[in-house]
């Protein structure tokens, strides 16, 4: 059952282009805000960084004779910042990014997690690394992550398709979000990294009806959740900030 907290809010599929980037936090509401900043960048798979002022994550697609990038690019202007390749990781593809703070140190989180192909129950991998500070000023820049200084996170295949995630800044979880066109609905699922199995267990949190959910964000603060697919965006408040955003999920 979706929570009475969600707010619907109905935005035109022609604004959610990949040329389109602008920076920013909606205020929450229906009639409050005047923009669609943070719903442009969750819609385009965006990540808002933890430790860069200003500055986007998103996975590169499709660059030719290089695999394994992300960019960092200025959200006011869209103007690519730097890429950081990633050794040892084996995508061409990353269906999710997201950021999160742990501890005083931010994370970022790439999943390789929503190929059709794959069977339910086959292992997939999020991969978990420190955030490298980026420059304002930068143009292009190249940084280098090595195998060793990436984590590997290993789950069980939803068996659906799943192209959105966040992190609970509370209590680390990761939500994944599927997506089933035939249904018409999304499942949540969490991973908790306090497992300590080597393949995490997927627990089913909740399931989202009429909604296909394709990409995700939560604010720093740690009390809305954005939700988009292409055509339509929902934020979900919580004020109890002593509970993970898995059981108020379920709630």
């Amino acid at each position: 059952m979706v929570p009475k907290a969600i707010l619907i809010c109905s935005l035109l599929t022609t604004y959610f282009t990949k040329a389109v980037v602008i920076n920013g936090w909606c205020p929450d509401g229906v009639q409050e805000w005047n923009d669609l900043e943070w719903y442009l960048n969750v819609a385009d798979g965006l990540a808002h960084s933890r430790r860069s002022e200003e500055v986007l994550w998103r996975p590169r697609h499709n660059v030719r004779g290089r695999r394994n990038l992300i960019s960092a690019t200025l959200g006011d202007s869209g103007r690519r910042l730097a890429d950081v390749k990633l050794f040892g990781t084996g995508s061409w593809d990353w269906e999710a990014i997201a950021a999160n703070r742990e501890n005083g140190t931010s994370y970022i989180y790439l999943a390789d997690i929503g190929d059709k192909s794959f069977k339910l129950g086959s292992s997939q991998t999020i991969y978990k690394f420190k955030e490298p500070r980026v420059s304002r000023r930068w143009r292009g820049h190249d940084i280098e992550i090595r195998s060793r200084d990436i984590e590997r996170i290993r789950v069980k295949y939803p068996g659906h398709d799943c192209e959105a995630m966040v992190v609970d800044p509370l209590n680390g979880d990761i939500l994944l979000f599927t997506k089933n066109n035939q249904r018409q609905e999304s499942k949540v699922y969490k991973v908790s990294q306090s497992d300590p199995r080597l393949t995490k267990r997927l627990q089913y949190v909740t399931t989202l009806p009429n909604m296909l959910v394709t990409g995700a964000d939560i604010s720093p603060t740690g009390d809305i959740l954005a939700l988009t697919n292409n055509g339509e965006g929902w934020t979900l408040r919580k004020s109890d900030g002593l509970m993970s955003w898995a059981d108020f999920l379920k709630t």
